[in-house]
């Protein structure tokens, strides 16, 4: 979609977007769900004669949007001809092609609210519980001479197989995710993990990015060490270390043989069997941990589908769909933002924190309460359209909670 958002910082005045428009008015600039005010749009030219007018650009604010902010920049192009040939009137191409790619880009992004829409009701109407659901249904509706006793039917039906329609669900959930990807596919059988052919994994490599590293085969792995480790890929081989050898963090860790460390500065995951004297990159962002006892593998404790850490770096991965409250209907039911992260994202916590997903950026923070009016977390005093994926308490443990899904 065109679309893309952040999450200010207090300083940052200039967010640059890429997606191509036509004239200033196509670009749309909210803060936190409301018109923005106070910046100015500068484009990049196509060039002379280009078919498109602008490739990109940047919004740049007079004043840096605070802390937390959400800034989101969108496209809309009016459904209406931009241009009126008139007959035995002598055609421009560069008008004609301007014209021809205007309606090109409409037609894209309504595929793109085709999408969204298809996305949003996907997983609620193609499971096999909503069949069971709408036949009962069904059958309730053709038993309907005891009135009372058949509606009582279609209540139990609903709670049995915990499905509301979609409007209900939008109108009474917030601060929820509704979908998370299934990229890690694990089997544990006689002592043995198997890592399933198929399997996406992401590489850190380098600031800001991360390369994805899809399995072309199963590939396997034992544990003996009667203990629970955490478990990383490098394109050929499985390797896992207890969680007190895994580190991440800006400063190089010291003082064991055997180490992982999430280089947070240069986003790198690596890996030194000598103390440090040498290490290795190239290895993936953790996939899961597992225990062993009685010296083989005996139990896969989590698998980092959608979300996971390492140390006290958490990380969210692409594909994980939700909400984040945004206000209130007219009707005064809750008005949510569906979003849906498209790139890796990461902070650092510490002991009793809130972990927040706003589907472009992960925070944290020490004050988690709602605005009354808004149902929207208040954070520092700063209204925080996020939704809540965790916590960290008071001995620095990481959970993830409040992940609610069909």
């Amino acid at each position: 979609m065109q679309t893309i958002s952040y999450v200010g910082n207090g300083t940052t005045t200039e967010f640059a977007f890429n997606f191509p428009y036509y004239e200033d008015s196509n670009i749309v600039v909210t803060k936190n769900g409301s018109a923005a005010t106070g910046y100015s749009i500068v484009g990049t030219s196509g060039g002379v004669d280009a078919d498109i007018p602008y490739v990109g650009g940047k919004v740049v604010f007079e004043t840096a949007p605070t802390i937390l902010e959400t800034i989101t920049i969108s496209r809309y192009l009016p459904r209406t001809r931009t241009v009126d040939y008139q007959p035995l009137a002598k055609i421009d191409p560069t008008t004609l092609n301007q014209d021809m790619n205007y309606t090109m880009e409409v037609i894209k992004d309504m595929q793109d609210d085709l999408d969204i829409f298809h996305n949003q009701y996907e997983s609620i109407v193609d499971k096999p519980e909503t069949e069971n659901l709408l036949e009962k249904i069904a059958n309730v509706t053709d038993e309907m001479d005891d009135t009372n006793a058949n509606i009582e039917d279609l209540y139990e039906a609903m709670e049995n197989y915990h499905i509301m329609s979609t409007d209900m669900f939008y109108a009474h959930t917030t601060n929820s995710i509704t979908a998370i990807p299934q990229d890690i596919k694990l089997t544990l059988s006689d002592g043995t993990l198997t890592l399933k052919s198929g399997s996406k994994l992401y590489v850190p490599n380098g600031s800001g990015t991360f390369d994805i590293l899809t399995l072309a085969a199963d590939k396997t792995a034992t544990q003996s060490a009667n203990d629970s480790r955490m478990y990383f890929y490098n394109g050929s081989y499985i390797e896992k270390f207890p969680m007190s050898q895994c580190h991440a963090g800006a400063t190089e860790p010291s003082g064991q043989t055997y180490m992982f460390w999430y280089d947070t500065v240069n986003n790198l995951m690596k890996m030194t069997t000598n103390g440090g004297s040498t290490w290795t990159s190239g290895w993936s962002l953790p996939f899961c941990i597992a225990t062993a006892s009685s010296g083989a593998l005996t139990s896969i404790d989590q698998v980092f589908n959608g979300f996971g850490y390492i140390d006290s770096t958490v990380f969210a991965l692409p594909g994980v769909r939700g909400l984040t409250p945004n206000g209130r209907n007219a009707d005064g039911t809750l008005k949510n933002d569906a979003f849906e992260t498209k790139a890796v994202q990461t902070t650092t916590v510490s002991a009793g924190l809130t972990i927040g997903l706003c589907g472009t950026a992960m925070g944290v923070t020490s004050v988690y309460s709602y605005d009354s009016v808004f149902n929207r977390n208040l954070a520092s005093g700063v209204f925080w359209n996020a939704c809540t994926v965790g916590s960290v308490d008071s001995n620095g443990v990481i959970s993830f909670k409040n992940v609610f899904y069909f």
